[in-house]
């Protein structure tokens, strides 16, 4: 281990340093804010605040969640309705919807593959460790997570996959984190790594069910090429990783020593259980994005509880008294005032009661709001009609009409995919080095010879069954595909399955032109069951048309 003054370490490594020193003394949970201090202070200035604020709106509104910020809005744009309105507000989910419709890199189709890491080429599927993969995919629901990370990445433009450990069912899990709950301290030397950084914070709120107040899982990390171990005195100044939990007042052990228990095979240093997933190329770990993502929302939620409350206010007549054309007057009366309708009011002679209803004319605005999802949805490389709010009946297109129509989303799919793709299979070797660290030798991972490989699914719209057909045949003709992947894909059934009723298929049919030629001895057996069972039907009508003609013919009838 290198001794060296503390003084002579680069400023930002020597401050975090000095909050981790006492963390051997049982004094970590003291530090608590001291990190959380530090994390902010090596953004620009005014960064962290503002940051924090905004990814956690925007994982409201994506969740639905919009009545907080849009209180706080109305109250300030609108001090004078605002209790009136407030009552009366509309949140509508667009920032959810176009989201959704623009994270869609990981569709049901999506395959994990175990592989060699040298050739990249699949290890077999009867294989121990290929089974133990695909049943740690499975058991992790790691493509309903990666759809959770594909969304909070388009949302918040960072996002962090974090892989743990279920103790009690004995299985990997993976977890998505929005990027203000992870507080990272980075590696001076390496700003741009949150695998770098000297510690990471996860936050872990209240709402857990655990504590009611946030707590914070740390991990840290010591690059020994930038750091030292012992300060001047010979004292060790923190542990190369550590492992806790603490709120700022109480702390935890996660295990005996309180480390990070993980070993990257590659590197031979200690490895933080998450990947960091990015929307784009940019190299910061933490950015914006588009700062008007939820600009649309907010101002389309304002325009129909405005709107609403118009319609509300202009649905009731409101009631007068009012002086007769030529009538002079009658004591302090004017010529028209509006009375409350919660008193009882006397008549005075010669005035007359009315309800004065103003014109109810919503068209305009309608059109106006209609128009502004409209262009949302083309600024987010989205079919228009993907947020309408139009009550006609859904489209009823299919196949090329639909690939047309949704060109930029795919276009924009294929370009996310292969930004995803290190970092997806980074995250899968992480779960192959976690569970291979608790399983032991009941693991049959070779970690310097298995690497986990994403097989991206297409996006699927709904096609007739006549151009799914023909697209199978011509799948089956190039030998792309046998029918058995045909009848498994149809019917979702495993191939063993399928294998089967092809071949129980075959022996029917067989049978079928079988009794058929005989039925038309002068055609081919071919022709003949054609005969018999009609050219022109459906797959199921000849299904059920054979059974009948096999019945009938059995009976005698032909």
């Amino acid at each position: 281990m290198a001794t060296a003054n503390l003084q002579d370490i680069p400023g930002l490594t020597r401050t975090t340093i000095e909050y981790l020193k006492d963390q051997l003394a049982d004094e970590r949970s003291g530090h608590l804010q001291s990190l959380l201090a530090q994390v902010a202070s090596w953004q620009p200035n005014g960064f962290w605040k503002p940051y924090r604020i905004e990814m956690a709106d925007r994982v409201d509104y994506m969740v639905g969640a919009m009545q907080r910020d849009s209180y706080l809005l109305m109250e300030k744009h609108f001090e004078q309705t605002y209790r009136e309105l407030k009552h009366e507000l509309l949140a509508f989910r667009v920032v959810s919807y176009t989201v959704g419709e623009q994270a869609l890199c990981f569709p049901d189709s999506t395959k994990f593959v175990l592989s060699d890491i040298s050739t990249r080429k699949p290890i077999d599927d009867e294989d121990k460790a290929q089974v133990e993969f695909q049943d740690m995919i499975e058991e992790s629901n790691l493509i309903t997570m990666l759809q959770n990370i594909d969304s909070l990445t388009h949302l918040c433009q960072r996002c962090a996959g974090k892989v743990w450990w279920d103790s009690i069912n004995e299985r990997i899990q993976v977890s998505a984190y929005p990027p203000h709950m992870v507080h990272i301290v980075p590696n001076p030397m390496r700003e741009w790594d949150p695998q770098s950084a000297i510690a990471v914070l996860f936050e872990r709120p209240g709402y857990e069910g655990v504590r009611d107040k946030p707590r914070y899982e740390v991990w840290g990390y010591r690059d020994s090429s930038l750091t030292v171990d012992l300060d001047s005195a010979g004292m060790p100044i923190f542990p190369v990783s550590a492992h806790y939990i603490t709120d700022g007042k109480e702390d935890w052990s996660v295990n005996d020593d309180d480390s990070n228990p993980f070993e990257d095979p590659r590197t031979k240093m200690p490895m933080m259980p998450f990947t960091w997933f990015k929307a784009d190329a940019d190299e910061a770990i933490y950015t914006f994005g588009p700062e008007d993502m939820l600009t649309p929302n907010r101002r389309f939620n304002f325009g129909m509880t405005a709107l609403q409350h118009n319609i509300i206010w202009q649905s009731f007549g409101i009631p007068t008294l009012e002086l007769p054309e030529g009538f002079a007057g009658y004591g302090d009366l004017p010529k028209k005032r509006i009375i409350s309708p919660k008193h009882v009011v006397e008549l005075p002679w010669g005035v007359k009661l009315t309800f004065v209803k103003p014109d109810l004319d919503v068209s305009g605005p309608l059109s106006f709001w209609k128009a502004m999802l409209a262009v949302e949805a083309m600024l987010s490389n989205l079919n228009p009609g993907t947020v309408s709010f139009d009550q006609s009946s859904p489209s009823e297109e299919s196949g090329r009409a639909l690939l047309v129509k949704n060109h930029n989303r795919d276009r924009h799919v294929r370009k996310m995919r292969p930004i995803y793709k290190p970092s997806v299979e980074d995250l899968l070797y992480r779960m192959m080095v976690i569970r291979k660290h608790h399983l032991g030798k009941d693991c049959a991972f070779d970690l310097n010879r298995h690497w986990g490989t994403w097989k991206p699914g297409n996006i699927e719209y709904p096609i007739d069954s006549k151009d799914r057909a023909e697209q199978h045949l011509t799948k089956i003709r190039n030998h792309l595909e046998t029918i058995a992947d045909w009848y498994s894909e149809e019917f979702g059934v495993d191939k063993a399955t399928a294998m089967e009723q092809v071949e129980a298929n075959k022996e029917i049919n067989n049978s079928l032109r079988a009794i058929a030629s005989d039925m038309n001895p002068e055609k081919s057996a071919d022709d003949a069951a054609a005969d018999v069972i009609g050219k022109t039907q459906t797959i199921e009508e000849k299904a059920k048309q054979g059974e009948q003609d096999l019945d009938e013919f059995l009976k005698g009838g032909k």
